[in-house]
């Protein structure tokens, strides 16, 4: 028998799942299925892939179906998950989210212009998930000592970003503008999905989305000559593999230096 999702999500809440990924997923993948057995997620993994899906929101899919099951304590053979396929990391440079996008936050986001403006900067700047992002509060921020610190939903910990002083006076300025209320940026991970959605629009040059900020903040950091452990560690990569993606992610620059020295 399926279990009530108002009971799975409080299931999630007590045993330290502070994302509700696995909830949201769920809601969507019961509103489209008549019934839950292997057939039926067969036939629905098969379509999100037909669909272009990425392989990693599929395996996110299959995730959220393994810990549902381990709720409902079902035994039901799930689709392998897909092998991501390596590819170079979407990035955006400061120059082209000041100089292309800051100019439409008054257009498209009206009174929330100044919010949206400081939360796509902070993104830029500290390279944090959307769900990261969402976590925040207000009190997480020492702005004296100029650093934030964040809460890992992925692994449970915690590490301290540091914030350059532009940022810094952003934040300030946002804060004293907005009463806190949900979060720090009173954005909870949809309302941020939608924010990149309606840049997106705009943009088709660009695959605006909230993970691309993450890319450029690391090839920002490698642009400007943080070592690959130092910028493992400000985006709170587990593994030094993870990090290292970024290494030739910048074709720009690999072409600089290879136009300059290989003659």
């Amino acid at each position: 028998m399926l279990a009530n999702l108002t009971t799975f999500k409080n299931y999630l809440l007590a045993n330290g799942h502070s994302s509700l990924n696995h909830y949201y997923n769920i809601n969507k993948i019961l509103s489209q299925l008549k019934e839950l057995d292997e057939n039926n997620i067969n036939e629905f993994i098969a379509q999100k892939k037909k669909e272009g899906l990425s392989i990693g929101t599929i395996n996110n899919y299959i995730k959220s179906l393994k810990a549902y099951f381990k709720f409902i304590k079902w035994d039901i053979r799930l689709p392998k998950y897909s092998k991501p396929i390596f590819k170079i990391p979407e990035f955006i440079t400061l120059e082209y989210l000041e100089k292309e996008i800051m100019p439409y936050m008054l257009e498209l986001f009206g009174k929330n212009a100044l919010r949206t403006k400081v939360m796509l900067y902070f993104m830029f700047y500290t390279g944090l998930r959307k769900g990261e992002v969402e976590q925040l509060r207000r009190k997480n921020f020492n702005f004296r000592e100029k650093e934030v610190k964040v809460f890992i939903p992925k692994t449970k910990e915690e590490r301290l970003i540091p914030l350059n002083k532009r940022m810094s006076d952003m934040l300030e300025t946002y804060f004293d503008s907005e009463k806190e209320d949900r979060n720090a940026f009173n954005l909870r991970i949809g309302e941020i999905e939608r924010i990149f959605n309606a840049i997106q629009v705009n943009f088709k040059e660009v695959h605006f989305h909230p993970h691309i900020m993450r890319g450029s903040f690391a090839m920002n950091l490698q642009r400007n000559d943080f070592s690959t452990r130092e910028i493992q560690k400000l985006l709170g990569h587990k593994s030094i593999q993870s990090t290292l993606r970024y290494e030739t992610g910048d074709i720009h620059l690999i072409k600089e230096k290879f136009n300059e020295r290989i003659k």
